[in-house]
């Protein structure tokens, strides 16, 4: 009992095999045996007893027995070696694993299969992190991207606020001109009156244009002290009660 738990499944199988081709060599030798002629036989055939002959008949048929039993022998035998050939190989291989993996007993198979779930699960979450943060990154280009899209809007809008400022400025030198070349020749009370009236108002224009510039470029967040085209800009709108 102990030398048959000792045996795996294969060798079990094998040592069946065995057995079966063992058993069917004892039978082709019992029939072989039975077919030996008797010396009683030879007689009754040097004599011409034809009656006798049909004892024959079960030689016959053992026979047809025999090579039945040789067939089954036949395969018996190959289905034994090709058995033998497997298990030349499992041994081969077991030994190869052996050599490559000292130490290691019938548990290799299962350490293996758990080391490669472990890699399968480190992939895994390596993928689901890389996917979120993919996702994460993607939240931030459309993010990056609207605010990019304003701060060209509010660029837009400076811009067009400065040109007003500018024509602004210009209208009023130009109304100034005109004023003063028709108030050269005579100057009245009244007159100077009304262009003091108009400067007042044009000044109080520019002012107010000028703190809603001044509000946008503060309130966009903009370092306007270290760019030169908004410095320039705060420059020319801060010296304009002074013009």
């Amino acid at each position: 009992m102990q030398s048959n738990q000792l045996l795996t499944p294969k060798e079990k199988q094998v040592l069946d095999s065995q057995r079966e081709i063992d058993w069917l060599k004892r039978q082709i030798q019992q029939y072989e045996q039975a077919l030996e002629p008797a010396p009683e036989m030879e007689t009754m055939l040097s004599a011409g007893r034809l009656e006798d002959l049909e004892n024959l008949d079960p030689i016959e048929s053992n026979k047809d027995v025999i090579d039945e039993l040789r067939e089954k022998l036949d395969v018996m035998t190959q289905f034994n070696l090709s058995k033998d050939a497997l298990t030349e190989a499992i041994d081969a291989t077991h030994n190869v694993l052996k050599s490559l993996y000292p130490g290691q007993v019938d548990h290799d198979s299962f350490e293996r299969s758990r080391a490669v779930k472990i890699i399968i699960e480190e992939r895994d979450n390596l993928t689901s992190l890389f996917l979120t943060g993919l996702e994460q990154l993607r939240k931030v280009k459309n993010e990056l991207a609207q605010t990019q899209a304003r701060i060209i809007e509010s660029h837009q809008e400076n811009r067009e606020l400065v040109q007003s400022i500018r024509d602004i400025k210009e209208q009023i030198a130009q109304d100034l001109d005109e004023q003063r070349s028709r108030d050269e020749r005579d100057i009245m009370d009244s007159q100077i009156s009304d262009q003091t009236d108009r400067i007042s108002d044009y000044k109080y224009r520019l002012e107010i244009a000028r703190n809603v510039l001044m509000g946008i470029i503060l309130e966009s967040g903009i370092e306007w002290t270290t760019d030169d085209h908004y410095l320039q800009v705060m420059q020319e709108i801060g010296d304009e009660t002074e013009d």
